[in-house]
């Protein structure tokens, strides 16, 4: 189990996409994507040279992932999930994933043979997970990092940076991870914006009776 950890921090809240829906329809590919995401965290917990490499611990809650960074530093948590999302894409899986710079409190209350237990609180938690629906699958977002004024926050991502982007109407900031060159960044939010009118079309062909696909 991780190290017991209270200070401010960045805490990512990661989401496992379409489990639910995963779970109605390929039961066995459910519990492959919990798998494949519990072996992450896994990996983390276990390997010592990796825990020290990337300063990060997580626990895995159901199908969501929280992660921290024990160095209190965004490029850390940012990294591991760089990572983290690209395992999980490489299997077919998305995830969803928040972070949030505040508070934050880990503690190991018990630990048995085929029991663990932990107690998690703090800002950063919450905010995290009360923020995740802001994300859309596949997106990393830093939530708005000057919050309530938080003159603390250690750092803010400049708008040149190669990855990141501010995002529109909201003070919250994207890191496009599968990004090898800025270019490729435009390129992403066209091509999502492609699949998402490709989706509303398709919905608008269903209500006008067009249920046999398209032809």
């Amino acid at each position: 189990m991780p190290e017991n950890f209270n200070s401010k921090t960045y805490v990512a809240f990661s989401d496992l996409c379409g489990f639910k829906q995963m779970m109605n329809e390929n039961r066995k590919k459910a519990v492959k994507a919990l798998d494949c995401l519990y072996e992450s965290v896994y990996d983390i917990q276990n390997d010592k040279a990796r825990l020290l490499r990337t300063h990060v611990d997580a626990i895995a809650v159901s199908d969501c992932v929280v992660s921290w960074a024990t160095d209190e530093q965004l490029h850390t948590i940012v990294a591991f999930l760089a990572w983290f999302h690209s395992r999980m894409i490489k299997e077919g899986y998305l995830l969803r994933t928040t972070i949030a710079y505040d508070a934050f409190r880990y503690q190991r209350r018990l630990q048995l043979r085929n029991l663990q237990k932990a107690y998690i609180e703090g800002g950063a938690y919450i905010s995290a997970y009360l923020g995740n629906d802001k994300a859309e699958p596949g997106m990393i977002i830093l939530l708005d990092p000057d919050s309530n004024h938080k003159s603390d926050v250690p750092y803010i991502p400049k708008p040149n940076g190669l990855k990141w982007q501010l995002c529109k109407k909201t003070k919250n900031w994207e890191y496009f991870w599968s990004a090898h060159h800025r270019v490729d960044i435009s390129k992403i939010k066209k091509e999502r914006t492609k699949a998402k009118k490709l989706e509303f079309d398709r919905l608008t062909e269903i209500y006008q009776g067009r249920l046999k696909g398209r032809n």
